[in-house]
This record gives structure tokens, sequence and C-alpha cells, in this order.
């Protein structure tokens, strides 16, 4: 679509695409110096994992293209008039009173009448609830750097040209960023400061090089000797190297001795028998070598094991049931009663309820500081949205029945609406471009044929790629 539209953007685009991406932290524009700074530092992180200038340039050029064609498929979503926008600000900021009925669970617990029977027959129905997942339980070494800071700091201290290099490093470095060193404070440090840090860097970079040559030598020897998982203990014993074991868990690259390791979640993952251990992963401040120990099988875990949680599920989900059956003849009682000229407060509480006065929101807020527990927000702004006052509405998605009795709408001030109806107004426009744009996006993908050939189809009930 981009082609068929003939969109190629040119160089005054690209400008003004590289001005806003490298701008001052602060949002205030940059000058031509600082950009072309910011832009050759990222550069050169770039080109460190492996990405070159023409691949930026590419892929800056196709967010340009797609953000124009954006703007020209949904050119009439960019059309909003004043008193549209206006009505929408109005309705967005309005404040709405409410008053609610909360049906706790926990006021239907006494209610319920627990045998062993009907407990057994829950779990047999809800058989998948205690089913535990995979469980993988590894061993692991760990090189260390700090181990190697007194060698590294003697490689370092032999190098004849040190005070130069780090001169050097240094001067390239502030050339590319002015704020290339700072303290913890994030206030400029002084060259020699700055030099210092170099240094100290470098020795812990040369440091983290000799461990991992220590953990090569290591996991070279794992493969020499054909050690199995299980002679793992005996070989880093018999290398003086201290083994550390961790349980079977689920998440075992999320342990926090690999949290820090790139790809841990991969390299776990890749882990069996033909394959137990992983390559030297680095920490950043260690090299570790991990060996599978044991993979224990999901399982359904026995009503025994798990009798405790599996009354509580039963008692939570008899309780919500009895709560929503009612708060359904609640409902029935209120708006029968509303008819005839009654409160709502006057009703609940004959039936024994407690009316709760709710904090004042806006359909804009995302947070209401004291909304009762039990109440959700996005479905109380939903299920009010349409009500008039003097309404009720039923909202089960929570973690608790409700009703809510909607009071009173009160009218945003004029004030407020000339203070806030301008920035309002673009971005209700860009709102409308970004939903239309959506709309046609979505379509002319159906329209393509694509959804259907990357759908995934299923081979003897797995999942597979065409």
């Amino acid at each position: 679509q981009i082609e068929a539209n003939g969109i190629i953007p040119g160089s005054e685009a690209v400008g003004v695409a590289l001005r806003e991406e490298f701008k001052n932290p602060n949002g205030a524009p940059a000058s031509p110096e600082q950009v072309r700074q910011t832009y050759e530092q990222y550069l050169k992180g770039l080109e460190s994992s492996g990405y070159t200038e023409a691949d930026f340039a590419a892929l800056l050029r196709r967010q340009i293209a797609i953000n124009h064609l954006r703007e020209l498929v949904s050119v009439p979503a960019a059309l909003v008039t004043p008193r549209e926008a206006t009505a929408e600000f109005q309705r967005e900021n309005e404040t709405v009173l409410a008053s609610a009925v909360i049906l706790n669970l926990t006021n239907y617990l006494g209610s319920l009448t627990l045998t062993d029977e009907v407990l057994g027959q829950y779990y047999s129905n809800n058989l998948a609830r205690y089913r535990t997942p995979e469980r993988v339980g590894v061993n692991y070494v760990r090189f260390d750097a700090s181990n190697h800071l007194a060698e590294a700091e003697g490689m370092i201290a032999k190098n004849a040209g040190l005070a130069l290099s780090l001169d050097q490093t240094y001067r390239q470095q502030t050339n590319q960023n002015p704020n290339a060193f700072v303290d913890v404070e994030g206030k400029p440090l002084s060259k020699e400061a700055a030099l210092v840090k170099i240094r100290e860097e470098g020795v812990k970079s040369t440091a983290l090089q000799l461990a991992y040559k220590e953990a090569a030598t290591f996991y070279n020897g794992l493969g020499q000797k054909k050690v199995t998982s299980a002679g793992f203990a005996d070989y880093a014993a018999g290398s003086k190297v201290e083994m550390i074991s961790i349980p079977p868990v689920t998440d075992v690259a999320y342990q926090p001795a690999f949290s820090s390791i790139r790809n841990a979640a991969e390299a776990m993952a890749s882990l069996n028998p033909t394959k137990p251990f992983t390559q030297p992963l680095s920490t950043g401040d260690a090299i570790i070598i991990a060996a599978l120990r044991e993979r224990v099988p999901s399982e359904i875990q026995p009503l025994s094991v798990v009798r405790l949680r599996t009354e509580n599920d039963y008692k939570r989900q008899e309780s919500l049931t009895l709560a929503r059956t009612a708060a359904r003849i609640l409902l029935g009682q209120v708006t029968n009663a509303l008819a005839s000229g009654k409160s709502f407060a006057e009703l609940a509480q004959q039936q024994g309820f407690t009316v709760t006065d709710l904090p004042a929101y806006s359909s804009a807020m995302n947070q209401v500081e004291g909304l009762p527990t039990g109440l959700n927000l996005y479905e109380l702004k939903n299920s009010l949205a349409s009500a008039k006052p003097g309404e009720v509405r039923l909202l089960d998605q929570g973690g608790s029945p409700s009703l809510v009795y909607l009071k009173e709408r009160k009218a945003v001030a004029e004030d407020t609406v000339k203070a806030g109806i301008s920035s309002y107004t673009q971005e209700l426009r860009q709102r409308r471009q970004y939903s239309v744009f959506n709309e046609w996006f979505r379509q002319k993908f159906e329209d393509s044929g694509l959804a259907a050939i990357l759908q995934p189809k299923t081979r003897g009930g797995q999942p597979t790629m065409p």
C-alpha cells in the first residue's frame, strides 16, 4: 500500500524525524550538532548489536512512510468539529455521583454445607485446576570475575601505552556525548575522575574475560571427558569448583542466579538428556554453566495434597453463585420499587443490604481513590456510560456482584472546558485517526488472504505452521 500510494520519504522528512527522535530528554529541540553526536552514539550501539546504518535508515524511512499512510487513510477522521470535540470533552469529564450495594461473598459462606462427597465431586469436575506444570531442577557452577581482579589489574598495569589509551577513550566518548561520564547524581565528572572510571571498567572487563577463559576450560572438559548430567557434580568437585543446586521450579530461567543472563529462558529450555549443559553464560559479573539435573513432569495433585485449596475454591464458587442470585433478585425488586416512587437506598436497606456512596469520578479517570474493594472501575464506567440518573445497573465482572445506582451527572465547568478543549481536540483527532487506520489495515490484511496463510494448522492435535 505504501508503494501503491507512491509514498517515498524524502531527505527533509528524514531530517524532521531524526530531530524528533534525538531531541533533548526534556523534550526541547536539539541543535544540529547535538543531533549529530547523539545519532553517531546511537549508531555505535546498533553496530555492537549487529545492525548497520543502512538498516536504521531503511527502518526510519519505513516508519515515516507508515505514518504518512496512516495520515492519508485517516484524513476524514481528522475532521473534528469544535462542537463534536466540546461534546466529547464534556462527556468524558462530567462528574458521576453514584451509590452501590456490594454483595460480599463472605456473607454467603455461612449457608454452605461442605461434605467429603461434595468436595470429591467438585475436585473431580475441576482436575485441570490442580495440575502442576513441568518443573526443572538444575545444578550450576559460577566463575566470578572478582576472583580475577588482581590478575586483571596486573595486566592493565603492564600496558605501556595505558595513559594514552585511557586519554583516547576519554576524548572519543566525550566527543560523542559531552555527558558520557557522570557521578551517581548525574553531575559531570572531572577528566581525572573519568579516567579513573575508564580504568576501573577496563579492569572489570578484563577480569570477566579471564573468568570466561576459566569457564571455557571447564566447559571443554565436559565434552572431552563425555561427562553426563549425572556426573556433573563429580566433575565439578574434581575441578575444585563449587556446584550450586536449584530445586525443581517452573521458571528456572528467572531464578536470581540467572535473571541477568540474556536469553536465559532459551538456554534453559534447550537442556535435554543429549544436551545437558548450557554454554558459558555471562551475568555481567560472572560466567555460569548450568546442567540439567531433572525434569519433573506435569501431574495432577491428589485431593489429599490440595484439600485446603480445593475447599477454598469450592467455597468461592458457591458463594459467588449465591451472591449473583441474590443480586438478580434485588435488581428486580429495586427496579419495581423505583418505578413506584421508592428510593434505592430505602428498598436496599429494607432488604438488609448496606448502601455505600461511591467517590465521584469521570470516565476520563483511570484510577479513583477510595473505590470499594470488589468494584471494577472499568466495568463501573462502562455500565453507567449510558445510564440516566435514577437508573440501576448490575455489575458482575469484579470480585463481588454489585448494584450501582446513578444519582447525578454534574456538568463540566465552562472554565475547565475552555482551558482544556484545544489539547483535547488534537488528542481526539489522533485517536480517531489511529482507530480508522487500524480498521483499514485489518480489512486490507483480511482481503490479502495472509490471515488464512498465517493461521496455525493442526496435525495430530498439535499446532503446526505451513
